[in-house]
């Protein structure tokens, strides 16, 4: 015995044999019959509301990263960088602009690399250590950080 729903914003609606719809059908309010034949208000507006939001929050969030990979240099337009690979540029940029601040040397500036690097060379690495005669382009930000950001990823 499944239960029945009834769309009562029409008359029909209030016909039990009339307009019966599957619990996970959006067919606006609706309402569920008790055993006893009285109805129970299901509340499928909340979950619509809550879907909105949610879709609102994750455009949201899809607008900030978009903004975000707009702030990073030297990528190419054609370039999709993923969420985490945004994160990891940004942070890798941030770190090596607060170095820049902190050294007071701009240097030449940050020239985009995208060649190939081997991806253990960017886990035993860090940002911090790099050397002076790495090439720059025009931000100043070594291309070896690019590189190895932008390559696809083996396991």
């Amino acid at each position: 015995p499944g239960s029945r729903y009834l769309n009562l914003d029409t008359p029909q609606g209030w016909d039990p044999g009339y307009g019966l719809y599957p619990g996970d059908l959006d067919c606006g309010p609706s309402y569920e019959l008790q055993d006893n034949g009285s109805p129970v208000i299901r509340v499928v507006k909340r979950r619509n509301t809550a879907n909105k939001k949610e879709r609102r929050r994750t455009q949201s969030i899809n607008n900030a990263f978009a903004d975000l990979r707009d702030c990073i240099p030297n990528v190419p337009a054609d370039t999709k960088l993923s969420k985490i690979k945004t994160l990891r540029l940004a942070t890798s940029y941030i770190g090596y602009l607060m170095g820049v601040l902190e050294s007071d040397d701009c240097g030449d500036g940050f020239k985009a690399d995208l060649s190939s690097h081997r991806r253990g060379e960017r886990q035993t690495r860090p940002q911090s250590q790099v050397d002076p005669g790495k090439a720059k382009g025009r931000t100043g930000w070594p291309q070896h950080v690019w590189a190895l950001e932008l390559k696809p990823e083996t396991v």
